[in-house]
This record gives structure tokens, C-alpha cells and sequence, in this order.
């Protein structure tokens, strides 16, 4: 995986461009643009997309809205994953909670046919839709 550094503001975000996918680093420069900057997961999924079409020159396939959730989706999760590590806990626990970390440590988000999880991301992002419309 090459990650191209994508500046988002005055943040630096570690992201692989791919055909019909974009991989995020999960790090810290991620959480602090989440956790500084309003709407900060639209900003990143349309600056993302944006490189994506100067990169590959076509528009990668998925909603805006619905990459933001999708990062937004991973990232708050593996915090809380995050806070448990330091927590006293059997070593299978541990072990587990580790894993999760490391399945979490890049979030990968596919077109149709190359992320099982986009129909979820998409779903979300039609409900989330209709309540704001209420």
C-alpha cells in the first residue's frame, strides 16, 4: 500500500488511492481534524474524492456523504477500542482487543464490488437523509 500524503486544511492525511478504493490511516492527524474541525469528515471525504479524480481521472463512486460516515463510523470505534487497551483484562482479551485495533488501524472504503460494506455506509447514509429532511 502507498499512502500519499492529502492535505486536508492544515492537516496531513495518510491515504492510498487505489482503483474503486481509498485507504485512511487511522491516526492521530485524523482524530485531531475530527476532533477540531466542524463538518471535518465531509471535508476529508470531498478532498479525498477530489484526488481521487486527479489521480485516476474519474469521479470515485461513492456519496460524499457516505464516505464521511463511513470514516466517521471507523474512527469512534477504534477510539473507544483505543481507551480499553490500557484497561487490566485476561490476555485473550487483550489479544482480541488488539486485533480489532489493527483491523481498525486503516479504514478502507470501496465502490460497490470492492467494499462488502458499502450497501451499510450507502443505508446509513439514505437514513441519516430522511431524518434530516424531517
Amino acid at each position: 500500500m502507498n499512502f500519499i500524503i492529502t492535505k486536508v486544511g492544515e492537516y496531513e492525511l495518510q491515504v492510498a488511492y487505489e482503483v474503486g478504493l481509498v485507504r485512511i490511516n487511522s491516526d492521530e492527524n485524523l482524530y485531531s481534524l475530527l476532533d477540531n474541525e466542524k463538518s471535518g469528515a465531509s471535508t476529508i471525504a470531498a478532498v479525498v474524492k477530489n484526488k481521487y479524480q486527479a489521480i485516476f481521472g474519474k469521479e470515485l463512486d461513492i456519496e460524499t456523504n457516505s464516505l464521511a460516515i463511513e470514516i466517521l463510523g471507523h474512527v469512534y470505534p477504534n477510539k473507544i477500542i483505543d481507551a480499553t487497551r490500557s484497561v487490566p483484562m485476561p490476555e485473550k482479551a487483550k489479544e482480541f482487543i488488539n486485533m480489532l485495533h489493527d483491523k481498525a488501524s486503516v479504514i478502507d472504503c470501496g465502490e460497490r464490488g470492492k467494499d462488502e460494506n458499502r450497501m451499510i455506509w450507502d443505508t446509513i447514509d439514505a437514513a441519516s437523509r430522511s431524518f434530516i429532511s424531517i
